[in-house]
């Protein structure tokens, strides 16, 4: 698996299901910012709306159903994630931390959500609230050193130093402390 962060404000998605689990997915889109979203409730699309989306994503539908999705999916050359039947998935869904725009994912490539879960739990606890913050001092910081005329090896070293001198993290194993 090669982990990727999808903007959802760019990429249109068909969204295929029905009963809860369409709910979820849903509202999941909804907090990723998703904003070109289609959703055929309780029926399957038609091969031209699969060739016009993005990518295509399934839930709560029969067996029968998700078969034929993935290979209308594939016909047109689309990415499809059907929950739950890994092997009709040519993506995963991440448990996800995400604290304004930091963004901490958690795969198990599908073979345990639970573990995944439990361990974004566990990360959940680690970076509260307060990284947001953070994370746009550090944006604001790194725009400015690059307006300045930094090279980018001067940015990483003084975004690193910030990172240090403010205590957000303990030092990487083998990096001496600041």
């Amino acid at each position: 698996m090669f982990p990727i962060a999808l903007d959802l404000k760019r990429i249109s998605v068909l969204l295929v299901g029905q009963g809860p689990m369409l709910a979820k997915r849903i509202t999941q889109l909804q907090e990723a910012g998703a904003t070109r979203v289609t959703v055929l409730d309780g029926r399957l699309p038609t091969l031209e709306e699969v060739v016009a989306s993005g990518t295509v994503m399934a839930c709560g539908l029969s067996d029968e159903d998700a078969k034929t999705l993935a290979a209308m999916a594939g016909k047109a050359g689309k990415l499809i994630n059907v929950e739950d039947v890994v092997e009709l998935c040519d993506y995963y869904f991440t448990a996800t931390v995400r604290r304004g725009d930091l963004l901490i994912s958690v795969s198990t490539c599908g073979a345990s959500p639970t573990l995944a879960k439990r361990v974004r739990d566990i990360i959940g606890k680690t970076f509260g609230p307060e990284w947001a913050e953070r994370l746009q001092r550090l944006a604001a910081a790194r725009q400015t050193w690059r307006a300045e005329g930094k090279t980018m090896k001067q940015v990483v070293a003084q975004t690193d130093e910030l990172i240090s001198r403010e205590g957000w993290l303990p030092e990487a194993p083998g990096k001496e402390a600041a």
